[in-house]
């Protein structure tokens, strides 16, 4: 059984050897082969140790996990967040697409997380994009960009230029104001919870809608801004009159 080396990076103590516990407790094939309390002396052990896996806290007094990835760009292991962070920094995470595990941690969340590094293990990535969006989306008060993993690697889309998610053969496809179709792994059920306190409603099971893309409303389509129409059932019409009346919304 090939053995997980994990560093651990909080700058409090005592969150550096709560997690340490839990991860020796519940992840056997996992080896705790540093920890730091600080992102300077991170850079270093990461350098040193070359894990598997690192386990950090969003924000650090001397810096963040970005700064890690501008000075390891060709990092080949796993970066998983855990965040006390409030509501807006968790959808952030969301958008971004980024693996993360909230405060105070739970098992369920260790070990799907760590499955997740199991099943990265070896791929090298640059997660710079990822990180740069988050980053842009955390000073917004709601993200506005999301990000995408699709076949040619990460898409990041304005969510103010995405008409509707529609969802496809296990995956969706984003249609933009612009004509583009942006074919993504991601399940239409997860960009629901994701786009929760967005203006993105979910009026079909097939169908993620942006409220304040809609035109007009006929007897069995909705047109979108910029001529995009998608055709919905005399029921599904009706519905969507009554929970959201006529555009502009």
């Amino acid at each position: 059984m090939d053995v997980i080396k994990a560093i651990v990076v909080d700058d409090e103590r005592a969150a550096v050897e709560s997690l340490s516990i839990m991860l020796n407790k519940y992840c056997e094939d996992l080896n705790i082969v540093a920890t730091a309390m600080s992102i300077n002396e991170a850079k270093k052990v990461i350098v040193e140790h070359n894990p598997d896996v690192v386990f950090l806290d969003i924000m650090m007094p001397d810096g963040t996990g970005f700064d890690i990835l501008e000075a390891l760009p060709d990092r080949n292991f796993e970066l998983v967040f855990v965040t006390a962070y409030n509501h807006l920094a968790i959808k952030a995470l969301k958008y971004c697409a980024i693996e993360f595990i909230q405060k105070p941690v739970c098992k369920d969340d260790l070990t799907k997380a760590i499955d997740k590094v199991k099943n990265n293990r070896g791929i090298v990535r640059n997660s710079s994009l990822q990180y740069t969006v988050l980053f842009e989306n955390l000073g917004n008060e709601l993200p506005n960009k999301l990000c995408l993993p699709t076949e040619r690697g990460l898409e990041v889309v304005d969510l103010g230029e995405v008409l509707a998610f529609e969802s496809k053969d296990g995956g969706v496809i984003a249609y933009t104001i612009e004509g583009r179709s942006i074919v993504s792994e991601k399940d239409i059920d997860t960009l629901e919870d994701t786009l929760l306190d967005s203006k993105f409603s979910r009026i079909a099971n097939d169908l993620l809608l942006n409220l304040k893309k809609v035109e007009i409303i006929s007897k069995g389509e909705i047109f979108m801004h910029g001529g995009k129409t998608f055709n919905l059932s005399a029921e599904q019409i009706n519905e969507f009159k009554i929970r959201f009346g006529n555009p502009p919304y």
